[in-house]
């Protein structure tokens, strides 16, 4: 395996199986008039989108300082279970929030582990409604004690739709049952309290695909205006050495509306090193509408929506994003790791990061950048040529992609979508990555873009910031803490959440930064595992066991209402 110390590779090194050393640790006639009318009319429509902007910026800049303990700049703040890893999201009047069982619903006080969705007033924090589900019968093998939740919602208009900790797609009424009407063909709620979830469909992926979620169900679902898109979260035994149903789905595709199964797909299944978690994303990818799809085998798949509409999935390309003489090994030892993460999609590109089950620890991983253009098929930086002894990848082999050893040949793919690949920067010219600042290590976080620059962030605490065009480093800073959360950029601000219970802000714009320009803590250092959302000027903040919404009252404006949300 080589490891020349070039850290940014371009596609031409990639083909040559180049690699990166990296630790272990981060318009006065009637013409005329109507010319002339045109032109002002023309400067008029300027004139008011440059004054609806300039009046809407401010109130939408984002809140860079708040206070937990005094209340300033504090909207409001609710508690949740003791456990939370989801992140916020709004629509029209609620905010929602996965988590642990925070107590309150009568029926479930807090010494009873459940998982919930939580549905809170956007204005002021009220308890809106709960959706409750009991933990599975098989224990920490799928359903791990106390996590709760893990999802997100996504929610549109009228419905709202997650994976519940038992892995069933849920569909559910935005407003509960507040209009007094059990909705949907699901008639089975045990409860139709004023505080309840009024369930519209619901699709159980262990019963009705034999999936066995690993430790928990863990995927953001993402949904078009047809259908919903989700990982099912199938792993590895708790021996991290078997794998018990090697043909059960790894991607799935359902009616958003009823719920019926359109298709779904196991190619990637018999490759899972760990378990299926990262979440999919839709994309268009020059002029063609796709959906990505996070493979636990460490490979990035794309697919026709629709499928074949006979049930069947379309595959049009696939992405190894590991080297192909990649070592894995159980428990995060190896240096194979897999797509946890949703990937960032940028005009026709798509930035992946990788890594582990938090419990495997830091290590080494590559960050890649790709263009699939209209290519279709492998489009991998490589293919292996097989030898004569050729064995394919699997668990008795380690999932070894070239092995040498067999006579196996690594060689150029000329379909590779591959534009960079990053896997630590040399900084201080020693020709050796042993500083954690020159490490790229494993990531809990999605891909974070800015103007045209991306930043990665790793588990131990480092984010990287590269030029998006080219991979080439800027700048990396080490946070002090560890990142499980994914960040966000708002205007020139980067907010990251980190374990140590804290929201670093930088200043983005400042190339690179010295410092955070703001550490605000969470209420008593809860450590911070969601990404927060912005909407409609107002931050609303999750850690451990508090959502908190925050807004600067200064910057309100009317016209917010009228253009916003």
């Amino acid at each position: 395996m080589n490891q020349p110390p070039a850290e940014t590779e371009t596609d031409e090194q990639s083909a040559k199986g180049e690699s990166s050393p990296v630790s272990s640790r981060r318009r006065y006639s009637w013409k005329s008039f109507s010319i002339k009318a045109l032109l002002m009319l023309m400067l008029l429509a300027a004139l008011a989108s440059w004054y609806i902007h300039d009046q809407l910026r401010q109130p939408l800049s984002p809140v860079q300082f708040w206070d937990v303990t005094t209340g300033e700049r504090i909207k409001w703040s609710v508690e949740l279970g003791p456990q939370t890893y989801s992140e916020p999201s709004t629509n029209r009047d609620y905010v929602y929030v996965g988590s642990s069982n925070a107590g309150l619903d009568p029926l479930f006080p807090k010494s009873v582990d459940v998982g919930a969705i939580y549905c809170f007033d956007k204005a002021d924090g009220d308890f809106v409604w709960q959706y409750t589900a009991k933990k599975l019968e098989a224990g920490r093998r799928s359903d791990w004690p106390m996590q709760g939740i893990t999802n997100r919602v996504f929610a549109e208009n009228d419905l709202v739709w997650f994976i519940d900790n038992r892995g069933q797609v849920i569909c559910a009424d935005a407003d509960g049952f507040r209009d007094g009407i059990n909705d949907g063909p699901y008639q089975l709620e045990s409860q139709s309290r004023l505080i309840d979830a009024d369930v519209i469909w619901k699709y159980d992926l262990l019963k009705q695909l034999d999936v066995l979620p690993h430790n928990t169900s863990h995927c953001n679902v993402v949904v078009d205006d047809q259908r919903i898109y989700l990982n099912t979260s199938h792993g590895v035994e708790p021996d991290h050495r078997q794998l018990k149903n090697p043909h059960a789905p790894s991607f799935v595709v359902l009616d958003k509306f009823t719920g019926k199964l359109i298709w779904s797909d196991n190619r990637a299944t018999p490759g899972i090193m760990h378990a299926c978690w990262g979440s999919p994303a839709l994309a268009t990818l020059h002029g063609k509408r796709q959906v990505l799809f996070c493979g636990g085998d460490g490979w990035l798949y794309s697919f026709e929506p629709a499928g074949d509409r006979a049930g069947n999935p379309v595959l049009l390309w696939k992405f190894d994003c590991n080297l192909k003489d990649a070592p894995f090994e159980v428990f995060g030892r190896g240096d194979r790791n897999q797509v946890v993460v949703a990937p960032t999609v940028v005009g026709n590109r798509v930035l992946i990061s990788m890594g582990q089950e938090p419990e495997h620890g830091v290590g080494p991983i590559h960050v890649w950048c790709i263009d699939p253009g209209n290519r279709r098929g492998d489009l991998s930086p490589t293919l292996v040529t097989p030898g004569d002894r050729y064995e394919p990848p699997s668990r008795t082999n380690q999932f070894l992609h070239c092995n040498v050893a067999n006579g196996d040949r690594e060689i150029p793919n000329p379909d590779s979508a591959l534009v960079w690949r990053y896997s630590g920067h040399d900084f201080d010219g020693d020709g050796e990555l042993d500083d954690l600042l020159e490490q790229m290590n494993r990531g809990l976080s999605s891909p974070c873009v800015f103007d045209r620059h991306v930043v990665f962030s790793t588990m131990d605490g480092v984010i990287h910031c590269l030029a998006l065009d080219t991979g080439e480093p800027k700048w990396s800073y080490d946070t002090r803490s560890g990142i499980w959360a994914s960040m966000i950029a708002i205007d020139q601000w980067l907010y990251i959440g980190t374990e140590d219970g804290e929201y670093q802000i930088f200043d983005i714009g400042d190339q690179p930064p010295q410092q955070p320009i703001a550490v605000m803590p969470t209420l008593k250092f809860n450590s911070v595992y969601g990404r927060p959302a912005f909407r409609n000027g107002v931050l609303y903040l999750v850690s451990r066991t508090r959502l908190t919404a925050v807004e600067d009252p200064d910057a309100k404006n009317e016209l917010q209402k009228y253009f916003l949300d």
